[in-house]
């Protein structure tokens, strides 16, 4: 499993990865998952040199500003 574990265990874990996993991730649509009782979404931000930094965001919150 790319994604790390301590997703479900902190929330404010980081975890980094190369795009190439990153992009794995999206491909197989694991870039959800349910953190104390709340869907979240996991979103990558580039460090440059083939790097991402993924963290969680609330997925309901997304849906609100949307509106």
């Amino acid at each position: 499993m790319i994604r790390d574990q301590a997703h479900w265990l902190y929330e404010n874990y980081v975890q980094r990865m190369t795009t190439k996993e990153w992009k794995q991730v999206l491909l197989n649509e694991d870039d959800t998952i349910i953190f104390k009782g709340r869907l979240w979404r996991l979103k990558a931000r580039s460090l440059g040199y083939g790097v991402v930094e993924v963290r969680k965001h609330h997925l309901i919150s997304e849906e609100k500003d949307s509106i």
